[in-house]
């Protein structure tokens, strides 16, 4: 998965984006964090990094 999501100790988490990057590999690391009701609640914001991707191949469909 060109996302790589990492947790903060003060309950924030990181996406990293790099190379070629779809509206699936988007879905799929929200996916795993708010796939759990217990990492939901404790997360306190989300930031996201795409200086690195190459190129966005996003739908609205």
């Amino acid at each position: 998965m060109p996302i790589k999501v990492s947790y903060r100790e003060d309950g924030g988490v990181d996406f990293d984006g790099q190379g070629l990057m779809t509206g699936e590999d988007v879905i799929e690391a929200n996916n795993t964090i708010y796939a759990s009701e217990e990492k939901i609640a404790q997360l306190k914001y989300q930031l996201c990094d795409y200086t690195k991707a190459d190129k966005f191949e996003i739908s609205n469909f």
